[in-house]
């Protein structure tokens, strides 16, 4: 899963897909509607890849709380945080009891609900992220091994 081209922009609902820089902001296209928009150099842009959630131990990216929603909902929808605004917290609590309870606003919940359920609905959101992980840190121990071995 790949978040780096995934952003917010203030003051708007949707998730959008960044589709390219221009010399006066950026070019994205709605997740949802697929439509296309400029965001200005002056509108507040997030990227997905950057945010992430207070946990007891410190933070955990976005990313990897969204791999720990879609194995606990084995591919599926999460709660609608619409119709089940009730549920939203429980849920919370079931599939990231590590999460921070004093940090982690009711609100921020319904947004990754929301965000989580947007994107997996359009095919973002898988389990990948660990296996990417995993050939990341093989590949730094092959390449500290052949180090240490031109070094003899």
């Amino acid at each position: 899963m790949d978040l780096k081209k995934i952003i917010t922009i203030a003051g708007q609902p949707d998730l959008f897909e960044l589709i390219t820089n221009t010399h006066k902001g950026i070019i994205v296209e709605s997740i949802i509607t697929k439509k296309r928009q400029q965001a200005f150099a002056s509108q507040r842009v997030n990227s997905l890849e950057d945010i992430a959630v207070y946990t007891t131990e410190g933070e955990i990216p976005l990313a990897e709380v969204f791999v720990k929603m879609y194995k606990h909902l084995e591919g599926k929808q999460a709660p609608d945080t619409k119709t089940q605004s009730n549920d939203i917290k429980p849920f919370f609590e079931e599939f990231f009891p590590e999460y921070d309870r004093e940090r982690v606003k009711f609100s921020a919940m319904k947004k990754i609900l929301k965000w989580y359920n947007v994107l997996n609905e359009n095919g973002f959101v898988d389990d990948k992220i660990e296996k990417e992980e995993e050939q990341s840190t093989e590949e730094s121990v092959e390449k500290t091994d052949s180090e240490k071995e031109n070094k003899e």
